[in-house]
């Protein structure tokens, strides 16, 4: 029972989306599965699906760069001896 309602739900989303159509002439009913729309439709998705992990992998390429340099600022300032004149840090 669930196989079928499932099967009937995924007919029904196709259809609303512009995947399978009905159409009834006399005495006759088809459905007709618009592959030419499915095609172009998923290739617009993994191009899309492209661009989201380009940019998520720009995202973290920048924010890695950026920790490297904040962690390199920080060791510099630790490993700088101090100006002359300068009172050692209060403990």
């Amino acid at each position: 029972m669930r196989a079928i309602l499932t099967i009937v739900i995924l007919v029904l989303i196709c259809a609303l989306i512009g995947w399978i159509s009905f159409s009834r002439d006399e005495g006759r009913a088809s459905m007709t599965i618009e592959t030419h729309t499915i095609e172009e439709d998923t290739q617009e998705a993994v191009q899309e699906g492209h661009e989201v992990l380009r940019e998520a992998g720009e995202r973290i390429r920048e924010e890695f760069h950026e920790e490297q340099r904040e962690e390199a600022l920080e060791e510099a300032i630790q490993e700088s001896p101090p100006p002359e004149g300068a009172r050692p840090p209060a403990r």
